[in-house]
Formats: structure tokens, sequence, C-alpha cells
């Protein structure tokens, strides 16, 4: 098997809009902010640029809604700086997005001055808060050695935080971890377990990965290991990368 850093920080690193709905009977500043996610995530650009520009007179999800519709040039002006003024406002009220939004700017060196060590800080600063995808990055940071000791325990424990949030990525690696037992116990039904749930929702990137194993397994591990996965899916959750 591969590492998993790879894989990971492939999939951790496509922003995903927030789950919100255009929702009708809630006051006007719930609307308009729900709108703004509601287009957009459904790719409605001109439509949602009116939203988020609506909402962007305070709202921060808004604003690193811009940030990122600017940044990718979808549905505005492809311009960085107007993203970094976006997600920076965002951040300034303590927006996770905005803040790995700056984040992907400073590792990308766009618009800024390409700094790995302050992209890494504000991941971290994120990752801490909870924001699944700043998560991923830090558990392939770990994972690597990059910017940090190699600690495959710790690896592990951050890609456990953002995978029992949903996030593709940490799961497919976390899986690969338990096949491996890299920072963990190795537990071939475990990493079963994971590679079933990625690939349920992770389309053909990942369609292939429980076959890998399968092939390795007993009939009754196999049980076990879908037994496992569908009780982890009876909570509704919704697939991240953010």
């Amino acid at each position: 098997m591969f590492e998993a850093a790879g894989l990971v920080l492939t999939l951790a690193l496509a922003p995903l809009p927030p789950l919100v709905g255009l929702v009708g009977g809630q006051d006007p500043g719930t609307t308009v902010t729900a709108g703004c996610g509601d287009v957009a995530f459904e790719t409605r650009y001109a439509e949602a640029r009116r939203w988020c520009t609506a909402a962007a007179a305070g709202d921060a999800d808004a604003q690193s809604w811009l940030g990122m519709m600017y940044l990718s040039g979808q549905g505005l002006p492809q311009d960085d700086f107007e993203a970094l003024r976006w997600f920076r406002l965002a951040a300034a009220q303590g927006d996770l997005d905005g803040i790995v939004g700056i984040a992907d700017l400073h590792r990308r060196g766009q618009s800024v001055e390409r700094d790995e060590a302050e992209a890494d800080r504000l991941y971290r600063l994120a990752a801490e808060q909870g924001h699944a995808g700043s998560q991923a990055i830090v558990g392939g940071k770990y994972e690597m050695g990059f910017g940090v000791p190699q600690d495959y325990v710790e690896a592990a424990r951050w890609y456990r935080l953002a995978a029992e949030q949903g996030h593709i990525g940490a799961q497919a690696g976390l899986a690969i971890f338990y096949e491996n037992g890299t920072g963990v116990e190795r537990d071939e039904v475990e990493a079963y377990k994971w590679f079933l749930i990625a690939a349920s929702i992770g389309g053909y990137m990942l369609a292939g990965l429980p076959d890998e194993i399968a092939a390795k397994l007993t009939p009754e591990q196999l049980a076990e290991g879908r037994r496992r996965a569908a009780a982890w899916q009876r909570s509704p959750r919704m697939p991240v990368n953010q």
C-alpha cells in the first residue's frame, strides 16, 4: 500500500462550501446568508454573486464565499488580491474558512509572499478549532515530517479527527494506517471499514480501495467490516473536504 499523506493532502486542499440552504420564512439576514451558500453550492454562480455581495456587508460565511469565488474566478473575475481581502475580513471574525483561505494563499504564494511556516500556523489554528480539511493537512504533515517531527501516532490522531467528521481523504488515510499498522495497532477489519466509508462517498478516485484489502479477509471479517461501516454511517454526515 502507498503512503497515506499524498492521497490525504490531495483531497484536503480542495475546499467544499459549508452546508447551508435557502429556507423560506427566516429573518432577512439568515435568508441572505443561506441563499449565498445554497446557490454557490449548486454552482449557480451569477445568482451566488448577488446573494454573497448582499451578505458580505458583515457576514463572515459570505465573505469567505466571496474570497473563494474571486480565487477560482467562478462567478466573479479571478483576482487573488480580492480573494485575500475577503478572506482577511472573514478571518478577522474567526471564520475558519477565511483562515484556511489565507493559509492556502501563503502556501501557493498567491497575492502574498510564499510562506510555508505561516500557512502551517494557520492550518494548525483552524485544525485545533475543528476544521476537518486542516486536521487532515496537519495529519499529513506529521506523517511526512514536513515542518514537524515525523510522528505516525500524531498523524493518526489528526486523521481520525477529520475522518470522524466525514473527511474522505482522512478516512482513506486512516484506513491505510490500520492496514499497515502505522501509528495504530494493525487492524485489517477496521481498515476495511474506513475504506468502505471513504469509497461510498469518494467516487471513482477511491472505488477500488476496499477491494484490495477485501481479497485478504475472511467472510467473517468482511461481514464485520461492513457492520462497522454501516454503524458509522447511521449518523447523518455530509462528506467534507474543507
